[in-house]
């Protein structure tokens, strides 16, 4: 069986001039470095990129970046969404300040492992290289290289570069992380770092897909802008492929687009991506590591994110705790322009403060979730909510994001995006377990605060009871105002899915557009049990329509709410029929008329309209209204102007 390809992406980092790109030119055979101005001077300005394939099949893929402090903005787009770091330390300079920023920079970014390379060894003595490993041990203590392997390297020696290129790749492989298996389920988003045009192609832009997956065929969305086209086709170092995984460095040629819809900072992302470029945001935020002291807040300065920038201001929602390089805190970031991200991706502040020995980085995080929960987080009200928010474990996080919602539920699927835990099941578990509920629903299943269902449940619970005690006279109340009185912000699906529950299981009764309690009977109160007795014997003894009127309530001595009221508890009683919007027919009179309709009906095969006024009396005001209730109630059906037969609903002439 034939064994799957490795391929390792890795970003260099490390102070200008200590041999990054000399190392990265004598393991892949490629100078990284492609501007005149780079060549002449002889230092990297913008990222380069490099890779060779190794004899056991071996993809190494290097980005290579500015060690300059000047062009640090452009080493945080290098270093964007990878997760290996080739940290190179010059043995004859040791560790600089670029050497800590870069650090801090790629830690700030999600780095996870990586590889140490000491360079220039063939320019000291070996008890000088002691002294850098002592330096290194102190630098790194506590970072994500803290027990990276070392390796040493002198460009000039080439005769020792094959064994240095072999334990390169072994340490690069033992220190990656595990794949993610359901990284081909996720929608890609590929931060844009070059753009060209193809005569006779288009545009193709270069970036490292940092999410997900790309295909040839799909339609993809470029943020900001929302400018659309389809992928036409996708290379991988020169090479055409279907199908591209993350980390992977991607050129994508793109149809559908003009030069003038993407520039360097803009993000690509696939059309089902379900992502909103947004201008404040929730996150995560540590402060660099060699800071002289805390940062104080609110702080102002750059935000860099994929290989796009902002001004921005953070605020710390939790006062009481103050960031440190291992110690986040829960800020809201205000934005000058919307960014687009996936939760949890990274970023970097900077800004002209000179505080601390890792140059002008002063922190960065994460990015949790922007927009509305954003901006409505407050840090004394929210305060529980921001606590489990920065904990390291998922299902507090998940846990505190749910909190920060009203109401706290989400779908699960949207869940999925916030945690590491891809897959539904163990997404489920999780949940489970940090106390949440799962929210089975026809939509899918939901994620809830614990005790939402019981929340929900006695607000209908005492929703119906307050509606009984207000309305003794009525059914029940409307589904639609009861909607309206239960968790207001809740989705109508989700609503819906609950009232369904409790209907199922006997707590509520739900009839047609009606809803009330199970042990509950309508009846009048006695204020009103007089007007009812003395409008039903009224109407008794009459064989035309009553209708409603301020008139007849006066007469009666009850307001007009009130006569409405009466008149539709004596029809749900089956003393009364509505035959139209204002008038009600006596059931003793209707049930004689209806006899007489449908004997004439069966004996002359139909009904004209001269029939019903002989057999009823009625004048035109409400014989009309008459007539069209037989034909509303399907007991009759017209064929003209003037007659009618019987409806598909007419019944046998002995039970009508």
């Amino acid at each position: 069986m034939r064994r799957p390809t490795v391929h390792l992406l890795v970003a260099t980092a490390g102070h200008i001039d200590h041999g990054k790109t000399a190392l990265v030119n004598a393991v892949t055979g490629m100078d990284p470095d492609r501007l005149p101005e780079e060549k002449a001077r002889g230092i990297t300005i913008v990222p380069g990129y490099a890779h060779a394939q190794l004899d056991d099949g071996t993809v190494l893929s290097f980005v290579d970046v500015p060690g300059h402090e000047g062009f640090l903005d452009h080493m945080i787009q290098g270093a964007n969404g990878i997760r290996l770091v080739l940290l190179v330390v010059a043995a004859d300079d040791g560790v600089m300040p670029q050497t800590l920023e870069h650090l801090e920079v790629a830690r700030l970014l999600g780095a996870t492992g990586g590889v140490v390379a000491i360079t220039k060894t063939d320019l000291v003595e070996p008890d000088w290289l002691e002294l850098i490993h002592a330096d290194l041990d102190d630098v790194l203590e506590g970072s994500f290289l803290e027990d990276a392997p070392r390796l040493t390297f002198s460009a000039l020696q080439k005769e020792n570069h094959p064994d240095f290129i072999q334990k390169l790749k072994e340490a690069l492989v033992q220190t990656q992380e595990t794949p993610d298996e359901t990284a081909n389920t996720q929608a890609g988003i590929l931060p844009v770092d070059r753009v060209i045009t193809v005569a006779g192609r288009g545009v193709v832009i270069t970036g490292t897909l940092c999410r997900g997956t790309l295909e040839e065929g799909q339609r993809v969305q470029i943020h900001p802008g929302r400018s659309s086209g389809r992928i036409r086709e996708l290379q991988v170092h020169g090479k055409s492929v279907q199908k591209a995984t993350s980390p992977t460095r991607l050129a994508v040629n793109i149809s559908g687009l003009s030069r003038s819809d993407v520039t360097v900072g803009s993000t690509l992302v696939r059309d089902e991506a379900d992502l909103e470029p947004q201008t404040v945001w929730l996150g995560h935020f540590y402060s660099a590591r060699w800071l002289n002291e805390p940062p104080s807040f609110p702080l102002k300065g750059l935000v860099h994110m994929g290989t796009a920038f902002a001004e921005a201001t953070i605020q710390n929602l939790t006062p009481e705790i103050r960031p440190s390089w291992n110690t986040p805190i829960a800020v809201r970031i205000r934005l000058d322009r919307p960014l687009v991200a996936a939760p949890w991706t990274g970023f970097v502040f900077r800004c002209s403060s000179t505080a601390g020995r890792a140059g002008k980085t002063m922190g960065g995080g994460q990015l949790i979730q922007g927009g509305t929960v954003a901006r409505r987080v407050r840090a004394g009200r929210d305060e529980e909510a921001l606590q489990d928010l920065i904990h390291s474990n998922t299902g507090d996080r998940l846990r505190g994001l749910l909190a920060l919602h009203h109401p706290p539920v989400r779908p699960l699927a949207e869940l999925q995006h916030f945690s590491p835990h891809r897959t539904q099941p163990v997404l489920e578990d999780t949940c489970r377990e940090a106390g949440l509920e799962i929210i089975a629903s026809p939509s899918g299943p939901w994620a809830g605060l614990n005790g939402l269902a019981g929340r929900v449940e006695n607000q209908v619970v005492n929703s119906l009871t307050a509606y009984h005690e207000r309305r003794p006279q009525d059914p029940g109340m409307s589904l639609t105002e009861l909607r309206t009185s239960i968790e207001k912000e809740l989705p109508a699906d989700l609503r819906d899915h609950f009232l369904d529950g409790m209907h199922a299981s006997g707590q509520i009764q739900i009839d047609q557009n009606s809803v009330h309690l199970p042990d509950f009977s309508a009846n009048l109160p006695e204020a009103l049990a007089h007007v009812a007795t003395s409008l039903e014997q009224q109407m008794r003894n009459q064989e035309s329509p009553t209708s409603y009127s301020s008139d007849l309530a006066q007469e009666l001595g009850c307001s007009d709410r009130a006569l409405l009221d009466v008149l539709g508890y004596l029809q749900r009683a089956g003393t009364l029929v509505r035959i139209s919007e204002q008038q009600w027919l006596h059931t003793k009179a209707y049930s004689s008329f209806l006899q007489q309709i449908i004997k004439r009906m069966s004996d002359n095969g139909q009904l004209e309209v001269q029939d019903v006024k002989s057999i009823t009396g009625f004048s035109r005001k409400y014989l009309i209204p008459f007539l069209e209730h037989l034909d509303q109630q399907k007991i009759t059906r017209r064929i003209n102007t003037e007659a009618r037969v019987k409806g598909p609903k007419c019944p046998p002439l002995e039970d009508a």
